[in-house]
């Protein structure tokens, strides 16, 4: 793949400096490029001379007539080959090029090889740019626009990943006097501008998924105001992302992209995860955890505690009711679920051992009962009959509902998991498993568990049946 390198010479030019070259006069000249001597009839030039590409900005030694392309025709071809490494055989034009990077047959000929000046500006709008990342990360193996082609999930996300990275390559390599990037001058120490590469990643993961919430690509000015305006918003000028800002952004997640799907939101979280390992946020603001109000957290620790725990309260033995996980049920309902840390000063965890369910009403009832709840799942989790005595001396029905405890177990054992949450939770099975088919509840269960130890996260305890079906 071509790259951007001001640095390297061609081992062919002669020693003729030409000095301060305005980029206009450097990256325009497309005409006389096509005659090039390197070049075939259609202007391509070979493999080698490929190879021995410059740019001309900032160059001493060289001569205008060696420039073979712009930098938009680097970052084309580039975007191109990587087309041509997956399917060697198969001959893409540029008009499918153009729809598949566009939804526009003529915007390569007709728009992105035309270098006009945009507001005195010679370089390809950022937002184009973002368009092109936004198309390809759209494209699906049943897209129209991949008919010529036999393609898999694999050599899709290859291209994916590698068309992004050739854009953002691009934009990182400033190529152009009116840069992409400037780091933030508030920050004392100096680096270069590819230290900010993950927050410029961070902007546009978040970007592409506010574009998704509204069906197609914003512009970043409307991506800003759905996002707060944060250092990072503004890829001119950015800057580390705020810790506490970052934690509240986490939690809104679901609130500010509610029409994107489960599996966009959790690439989402995904990236925004490596994000913050690579900033090491995580050992640096102590609250609730950034995670705390991820959906894919939720999924997890509903699922893990509704099972070790049979959806019945550790306290007062009542049943969890469905309806307290609907997604639309008020968070002030007294029915509302909540889930509670068991030890005082842990609110940064979202292990599922360290927390228990219950609803709004009875929530504040668990605080400083630490050892009681320890021991009362240290005394469920072993699955025996006998009611403990902590509930038999403090309940009045408490055989009543022991019995509704033993109940749930039972069909758990005798009829399966997933029997157990179409039954008992259908609730959560619309908000967390509204796309799995019958019959594969249980094994979308055990794959959301398995996940979520290889996620990093301990392994949850539960009661033996259910850890040798499930881990």
């Amino acid at each position: 793949m071509n790259k951007i390198n001001p640095s390297k010479k061609s081992e062919k030019l002669e020693d003729q400096q030409i000095p301060n070259l305005d980029s206009e006069k450097l990256f325009c000249s497309i005409n006389h490029i096509k005659k090039s001597p390197h070049c075939n009839a259609n202007g391509i030039p070979s493999n080698s001379v490929l190879d021995e590409i410059e740019i001309l900005k900032d160059s001493k030694k060289t001569r205008l007539e060696d420039v073979l392309y712009t930098p938009r025709e680097i970052l084309l071809n580039n975007i191109k080959d990587i087309f041509k490494k997956e399917f060697p055989n198969i001959c893409l034009s540029d008009f499918d090029i153009s729809m598949i990077i566009y939804n526009n047959q003529k915007f390569i000929k007709d728009d992105f090889l035309h270098a006009r000046k945009v507001n005195g500006n010679l370089r390809p709008d950022l937002l184009v740019l973002m368009k092109i990342i936004y198309n390809i990360q759209s494209l699906t193996i049943d897209d129209e626009k991949l008919k010529k082609m036999v393609i898999t999930s694999q050599i899709l996300n290859r291209i994916k990943r590698d068309v992004r990275n050739t854009v953002i390559d691009f934009i990182f390599s400033n190529p152009y006097d009116i840069k992409y990037i400037k780091e933030d001058n508030r920050v004392k120490f100096q680096k270069d501008t590819n230290f900010w590469r993950p927050e410029f990643e961070l902007f546009l993961d978040l970007w592409y998924s506010a574009s998704l919430n509204y069906r197609g690509p914003i512009t970043i000015r409307t991506f800003q105001k759905r996002i707060g305006n944060p250092a990072f918003s503004t890829p001119t000028k950015i800057g580390i992302c705020n810790t506490k800002y970052f934690y509240k952004l986490f939690k809104k997640l679901p609130h500010i992209f509610p029409k994107i799907s489960q599996d966009d939101l959790k690439l989402l979280h995904d990236n925004l995860k490596k994000y913050i390992k690579i900033r090491n946020l995580s050992e640096v603001y102590h609250d609730y955890s950034i995670y705390w109000d991820d959906e894919v957290t939720k999924k997890a620790q509903i699922t893990i505690l509704l099972l070790r725990d049979s959806g019945v309260e550790i306290l007062t033995l009542e049943t969890i009711p469905s309806i307290s996980f609907n997604k639309y049920l008020d968070l002030h309902d007294s029915s509302k679920y909540q889930r509670h840390h068991i030890f005082t000063n842990d609110k940064d965890s979202i292990d599922p051992n360290r927390l228990v369910l219950s609803v709004l009403n009875t929530h504040t009832s668990l605080e400083g009962l630490t050892n009681i709840i320890i021991d009362l799942i240290t005394e469920r989790i072993k699955w025996n009959d006998f009611c403990p005595h902590f509930y038999l001396n403090n309940i009045n029905n408490a055989q009543l509902l022991w019995k509704e405890f033993l109940k749930r177990r039972n069909d758990i054992t005798d009829y399966g998991i997933e029997y157990f949450f179409r039954t008992y939770y259908p609730d959560v099975v619309n908000r967390f498993y509204n796309n799995v088919p019958n019959d594969l509840l249980e094994f979308e269960i055990k794959q959301v568990i398995q996940d979520w130890i290889k996620d990093g996260n301990p392994k949850p305890i539960l009661p033996k049946y259910l850890e040798n079906l499930l881990i």
